[in-house]
């Protein structure tokens, strides 16, 4: 009987050993299958040797690119620089000229009138334009930059050749406007008086 039942417990331990082999079998098959599975995705995952050799192979070409055209220009530039050379060119020649200063501007400070009165009877014609060439008219100072001045009436309406006074007592404000600043005014009356 003792070798009956040692049979029986010998066939237990290998019944029991099966299942602890079975398990440790699919243990195994897991735990290859991950190891796979991250084998493959570092391989061809987003960040995988596959994509990374990729990109190192993108930044060498443009790398031989760049130096390619690197070379390109610096021979352009030195061949260039050669014949500058050989045809006796100088730095000096190549400079640009110094730009000369701009004019200092000296604006207006005063115009005045001579005389500032002028006067004429009914019976008289006075062609205003005319009458207004006869105005010496002094620009302030000396050497300002602009010297120009218009005349205009009082109102600010231009003084035109075909300007006439006459048979009217009265008389009209002409005015010398600077270009410069016309702010800058002098004020010349004509008048028209009447006979007697």
């Amino acid at each position: 009987m003792k070798k009956k039942s040692l049979r029986k417990i010998l066939q237990n331990v290998k019944r029991k050993n099966r299942g602890i082999t079975l398990i440790a079998l699919v243990l195994t098959i897991v735990i290859l299958i991950i190891l796979a599975t991250v084998t493959i995705n570092f391989a061809f995952g987003e960040n995988g040797l596959v994509s990374m050799t990729e990109e190192a192979k993108d930044l060498a070409t443009n790398s031989i690119d760049y130096e390619s055209n690197a070379r390109a220009n610096l021979a352009g530039f030195m061949n260039e620089f050669i014949a500058d050379l050989e045809a006796g060119s100088s730095e000096e020649e190549t400079e640009e000229p110094i730009p000369e200063p701009e004019p200092e501007i000296i604006p207006v400070t005063g115009i005045s009138i001579n005389p500032t009165e002028l006067e004429f009877t009914v019976k008289d014609t006075v062609y205003v334009h005319k009458e207004l060439e006869n105005i010496q008219v002094t620009i302030e100072p000396e050497n300002t930059t602009n010297k120009n001045y218009k005349w205009q009436t009082e109102s600010g309406e231009e003084i035109t050749e075909d300007m006439i006074l006459h048979n009217d007592p009265g008389g009209i404000t002409c005015v010398a406007v600077s270009e410069d600043n016309p702010e800058i005014k002098a004020k010349l009356f004509i008048s028209i008086r009447e006979i007697g």
